[in-house]
């Protein structure tokens, strides 16, 4: 048996550390370090472009948002550099969008990739797959105000 002094107790620097696990095992599952090892190698300062990829993809997933609201906000609220081993320098803006650049390149090896892990998978049979990656959004102080307006669906008819 373990007492504990609940007046006693501490919560230092919490962070989202459930959703950045779950990213990285989906991120494992679909084997994107073997596809992208080769395509990101690190840079010539030793930053791994994998890690960074990583993180980019996690916050995509879990939080969306500008590649400077992650470098000014989430990463430091976020689990991504204790389960990546990293520090605060994968999160560096022109970092970030350094890795972006490389990505391009790799766009239809990445997507046949996926489509044969989807369908390894799922056992899926198709000869089409479609997807929808648009998106737009923008960030203002304070919300509601300005151009941003809630509750816009892509789908109304006008």
């Amino acid at each position: 048996m373990v007492q504990v002094k609940l007046s006693e107790l501490q919560l230092r620097r919490p962070r989202q550390w459930g959703a950045c696990w779950v990213a990285c095992g989906l991120w494992d599952l679909l084997q994107l370090d073997t596809f992208w090892a080769s395509r990101l190698p690190p840079s010539r300062k030793g930053t791994r472009g994998l890690n960074v990829l990583k993180t980019l993809v996690a916050y995509r997933l879990i939080d969306p948002g500008s590649e400077w609201r992650l470098h000014r906000h989430w990463f430091d609220h976020s689990a991504m550099g204790d389960l990546l081993g990293e520090d605060f320098a994968i999160a560096h803006s022109h970092t970030l969008y350094r890795c972006l650049d490389h990505l391009v390149e790799h766009k239809k090896a990445l997507f046949s990739h996926l489509q044969e892990r989807w369908r390894i998978l799922f056992d899926a049979r198709f000869e089409i797959l479609l997807y929808d990656l648009t998106s737009t959004y923008f960030e203002c102080d304070p919300p509601e105000h300005g151009k941003r307006k809630f509750g816009y669906s892509r789908m109304a008819l006008s």
